[in-house]
């Protein structure tokens, strides 16, 4: 019975600590780009992941963006209007900046995807879902077919829409 909970419990840990991060569009120049992250969670293992990314909108990022009619959402933290510009995922110790010395070497990889009505919009989340899962659980065949180490995942808005 232990040996069973055990199996059980490994199955659900992760090989690899990660942070999730909200991106915040710079309005305020006077403010550096680090100034403009925020690492909101953190977790080690996928029963928590499931948990965060099922109670939060996490598993629909462009609803932070844009609302139906294609107005910018602004969120107020400490008192303070902004607007999500993205969210990414970090392994555990590294932050999303290139002076981090853990993307120093690396590059980026980008999917740019104009979403144009709803049924776009869930393809999208539904691709943003299946890519993330894959990353955090470093699996073999990501890893084989890219042939490198994935230390961070981002979803961003491009969008230049201004409503405030």
């Amino acid at each position: 019975m232990q040996q069973q909970k055990q199996q059980l419990h490994d199955n659900y840990d992760l090989k690899n600590k990660w942070g999730i991060w909200e991106i915040y569009k710079n309005r305020d120049k006077s403010k550096s780009y680090e100034q403009n992250n925020c690492l909101i969670t953190e977790f080690q293992d996928l029963k928590k992941f499931s948990i965060i990314w099922n109670n939060t909108d996490l598993s629909n990022p462009t609803k932070h963006f844009t609302d139906v009619q294609g107005q910018i959402q602004l969120v107020e933290i400490n008192k303070e209007l902004k607007q999500i510009e993205g969210y990414a995922i970090f392994k555990d110790g590294i932050s999303p900046t290139w002076e981090d010395k853990s993307n120093q070497e690396g590059g980026d990889f980008f999917i740019l995807k104009k979403i144009q009505n709803p049924d776009e919009t869930q393809q999208f989340n539904i691709f943003w879902q299946e890519f993330t899962y894959h990353m955090i659980a470093q699996e073999e065949i990501l890893l084989q077919y890219l042939n490198m180490e994935i230390t961070q995942l981002e979803v961003k808005s491009h969008s230049t829409k201004k409503n405030y």
